[in-house]
């Protein structure tokens, strides 16, 4: 079975994206059905800088049903 992953970078700082935060990035994915995720550098860096932890996001990737594809 294919699983159709989303990749953030389509919401990434590094392109002049605001920089949304990842949660709904994650949320979104969900919403839209994929099954995984691959987060860009930036959109980790700017998830660190609003104060969240790498570990956090791995609790709400699993909480979401997310794996995550690349990063």
């Amino acid at each position: 079975m294919v699983t159709l992953a989303f990749h953030s970078l389509h919401f990434s700082p590094m392109f002049g994206d605001a920089g949304r935060p990842v949660e709904e990035i994650i949320a979104a994915a969900t919403a839209g059905g994929f099954g995984a995720i691959g987060l860009d550098q930036a959109v980790i860096a700017d998830h660190q800088r609003r104060g969240r932890s790498v570990a956090e996001l791995a609790t709400q990737m699993t909480e979401a049903s997310l794996r995550c594809t690349d990063v």
